[in-house]
Formats: structure tokens, sequence, C-alpha cells
């Protein structure tokens, strides 16, 4: 264990999630989850190796880096062209295990 582990962190984070002492045993440990990890792991964000957090829908500069000089002629459109990568995008998500 890290030694930024403490018995107070720990208390402190236990009030944060459940300060009305309404989660089970299981909800509980749950919503723990994201600081026990970035805890006990120095550095971590609580993200599995090789992934990367990123937004259930593409933004406008996602799309755009996305969109090569010839997409809105081969779609019919930029608009189009930005559709169809936002439900490949979703498609990803949804291969990775991510919702989709």
């Amino acid at each position: 264990m890290s030694a930024k582990l403490t018995i107070d962190a720990l208390a402190q984070e236990i009030r944060r999630v459940d300060g009305n002492r309404s989660l089970g045993a299981g909800a509980l440990a749950e919503a723990l989850m994201p600081f026990l990890a970035t805890t006990l792991c120095p550095g971590s964000t609580g993200v599995t190796e090789g992934w990367v957090l990123v937004p259930k829908e593409p933004n406008e500069q996602m799309l755009a880096a996305a969109i090569g000089p010839d997409d809105g002629a081969i779609f019919g459109s930029r608009k189009l062209a930005a559709m169809s990568m936002a439900a490949r995008y979703r498609a990803m998500l949804s291969a990775a295990g991510g919702e989709g």
C-alpha cells in the first residue's frame, strides 16, 4: 500500500460519498473504488493501463480532426461526414465495452 492512504483520508472520503449513511456496503465499496485506486496507485486516474477517458459523444474539434479533406465529397456534405464519423465513434466505444 502507498503511504498516501491514511485512516483520516479514508474516513474523509467515506464522509464525502456517504455523509448521511444511506449507502449499503456494496454501494459504499463501489463509491470508494476511484479514491482507493488513485490513492493506492499513485499517478493513476483509476483508468486501466492503456485506456483513456473520452467523452461519450465526439465534440466538434474531434469530428473536425476525423473528417478528411475529401470526406465532404465522399459523403455528400461535411455535415453528413460528421454524422457518419459520430456514428463510427459511438460504435467504437460500444465495441470497446463503453457506452456507445
